[in-house]
């Protein structure tokens, strides 16, 4: 009975970590665009910088996703710290700084200057029907 119990307790903590350990794959309209920024007129800082966003943002959605939205500092902020505290981020708070410095330069440079080619950020409407989606499929 005791190796009953404890093989249930195994198999019911390793299924609850699985699941939360999966990134939904949630598509968004944003993620159907470039994933890709010619950053080669930037300073070698905001380069070094996109670099660490490409890499690290990269893990759990496209890079398309942030590259293709246009939101302002306090809502990237919050997009940033919502990134950083799940558990799958291994990103520190100090990179997720340097994320941000980088987003808000683009945000200047490259969509300020067009921002009807950019989506706005995802309501939660949006989230919930796209999340729908993947789990219908």
């Amino acid at each position: 009975m005791k190796n009953l119990l404890f093989s249930t307790a195994v198999i019911g903590i390793w299924a609850v970590a699985l699941l939360f350990g999966q990134e939904i794959d949630v598509k968004m309209p944003q993620d159907k665009g470039s994933d890709k920024i010619d950053v080669s007129g930037y300073p070698q800082e905001m380069q070094k910088r996109y670099r660490l966003f490409a890499t690290k943002c990269s893990k759990c959605h496209t890079a398309a996703r942030a590259i293709n939205t246009t939101m302002t500092k306090e809502k990237w902020s919050q997009s940033i710290k919502r990134m950083l505290d799940k558990p799958s981020s291994s990103t520190s708070v100090e990179q997720g700084r340097q994320i941000l410095e980088f987003i808000m330069y683009d945000e200047k440079e490259r969509k300020a200057k067009n921002p009807g080619a950019f989506y706005g950020p995802a309501s939660a409407d949006a989230m919930r029907e796209a999340t729908k989606e993947v789990k219908s499929n």
